[in-house]
């Protein structure tokens, strides 16, 4: 009798897991666009080509230009300890004296919005 109520559970979440993941699959989670505070601060870094970039990524890559643009890279990205600076003594892997004080991933921060636009173009969403 307790295998068969056991039985019955199982199968019981087993429908109710698979009820769940369809209803995440029909009403994916939305993206908070980034605000107007963070866009002005990141339209200061950027030129007129690629502010005009930037408006036209989906919200996603939106987000994560901005995340990029605004990365300090001082102990509080990701990616700590794999600095940006690459010298001949070093091939980026933390390994070099600049360790924690580069100004972030990107020097120029339109790159930041092109690489944010590759990867919205490799996913289908530009």
């Amino acid at each position: 009798m307790k295998k068969k109520s056991a039985l019955i559970t199982t199968a019981a979440f087993g429908l109710v897991a698979g009820s769940m993941g369809a209803l995440q699959a029909a009403n994916p989670p939305t993206c908070v666009m980034p605000t107007q505070s963070q866009i002005s601060s990141v339209f200061e870094q950027l030129d007129q080509a690629h502010r005009d970039m930037f408006n036209t990524l989906d919200c996603e890559s939106q987000n994560l230009a901005v995340k990029w643009i605004e990365q300090t890279c001082k102990g509080q990205n990701s990616c700590k300890g794999l600095n940006t600076c690459k010298t001949d003594k070093n091939s980026c892997a933390g390994q070099g004296s600049c360790k924690g004080t580069s100004t972030g991933p990107f020097k120029d921060k339109n790159e930041a919005v092109e690489l944010a636009r590759k990867m919205a173009q490799k996913r289908g969403r530009v």
